[in-house]
C-alpha cells in the first residue's frame, strides 16, 4: 500500500487540464502499483498525457478535474469498482472507457460492456495494443463529435492543402514553389503528422485516420503495415531527411514523428 501511494503522489499531475500540446488526456486506474507505473510510462511515450489513480474514487476525481478525454480502468478497484466508475462516466457523457478484465472472466467482461465500456481488454494486453486501441477510440470520438479537419495545415516547413491533396514548401510568408500532388492516403497520413508535429503518432492511429477519410468518416480496417509504405513514399516525395525541411522519424513502440530539421526551405520536391 505504501508503494502504491508513493507512486501516485509522484506521477499524478498537480492540477488542471492537460496542456493541448501533450496529446489526448487520459486517466489510468489500477491498484497494481508496478503495472500502473509501467503502463503509464508506455502511454506517455505513445503521446498521451496520463494521470494515474490507485482507486475508483481517485479515478473519478481526476476525470472530473482534468476533463480527461479517455479512461483506462481495472475492472476491480478499491472503493468504487472499475465497472461502477465506467457506469458513472458513461452516464455523464460520451467519454470513451477501456476496462481491463481478468483473462477468461466472462462475468467481468459482460458487466463492463453492460456499464457502457467502449472496449474491454485483458489485463495481459501489452501497452502497445492498449495505446493502439486508445488512439482508435479517440479518433472515433472526435469524428462522432463532428470535429472538422482544417483546410490547410502548416508545420515543419510544409503547407498542406487537405482538400486539394497538395503540399508546398513554406516560404515563411505563405506557400512557396510548385505544389506536389499526394494520394488521398498520403495526404491523410501527412495531415495527422503535421497536426502532431514533434509528437509521435502511432501506426494504428495513422491507419485509422487514413481509412476514415476513404470512408467518409466511418471507421474501417486499414492494415497498419501499409502505413510504413505510405511514410516511405512521403519521405521520398518530400525529400524528408535528405535536404528537406523536416524528417519523419520512426519512434520504437510509439509510431512516427515529424520533426523540423532546418529553417530555410529546400529548392523543391522530388517529382
Amino acid at each position: 500500500m505504501t508503494t502504491t501511494m508513493t507512486m501516485r503522489n509522484m506521477t499524478a499531475p498537480q492540477a488542471g487540464r492537460a496542456p493541448a500540446a501533450r496529446g489526448a488526456a487520459l486517466v489510468l486506474a489500477s491498484a497494481n502499483g508496478a503495472a500502473l507505473t509501467t503502463t503509464a510510462t508506455a502511454l506517455r511515450r505513445a503521446g498521451f498525457w496520463v494521470a494515474v489513480a490507485a482507486d475508483g474514487t481517485e479515478a473519478l476525481r481526476r476525470w472530473r478535474a482534468d476533463r480527461a478525454d479517455l479512461l483506462v480502468l481495472d475492472a476491480v478497484l478499491p472503493g468504487v469498482g472499475g465497472v461502477e466508475v465506467c457506469r458513472q462516466v458513461r452516464a455523464a457523457g460520451a467519454t470513451p472507457v477501456v476496462v481491463l478484465a481478468d483473462g477468461g472472466d466472462d462475468a467481468q467482461v459482460g458487466a463492463a460492456f453492460a456499464a457502457g465500456a467502449s472496449a474491454v481488454l485483458p489485463k495481459s494486453a501489452s501497452p502497445t495494443v492498449l495505446a493502439a486501441r486508445l488512439h482508435v477510440l479517440r479518433s472515433r470520438a472526435a469524428g462522432a463529435a463532428g470535429v472538422a479537419l482544417p483546410a490547410v495545415v502548416r508545420a515543419c516547413g510544409l503547407v498542406l492543402d487537405v482538400r486539394e491533396h497538395e503540399v508546398r514548401l513554406d516560404g515563411g510568408d505563405g506557400p512557396h514553389g510548385p505544389a506536389l500532388r499526394l494520394s488521398r492516403t498520403e495526404c491523410r497520413v501527412l495531415r495527422l503528422l503535421l497536426a502532431n508535429a514533434g509528437r509521435p503518432v502511432s501506426a494504428a492511429r495513422l491507419a485509422e485516420d487514413a481509412d476514415r477519410g476513404d470512408r467518409g468518416g466511418e471507421p474501417g480496417a486499414t492494415d497498419v503495415t501499409l502505413v510504413k509504405s505510405h511514410v516511405s513514399h512521403l519521405r521520398r516525395k518530400l525529400r524528408l531527411g535528405r535536404g528537406g525541411p523536416a524528417t519523419i522519424e520512426a519512434v520504437p513502440g510509439a509510431g512516427y514523428r515529424l520533426t523540423p530539421v532546418r529553417a530555410a526551405p529546400p529548392t523543391g520536391f522530388v517529382q
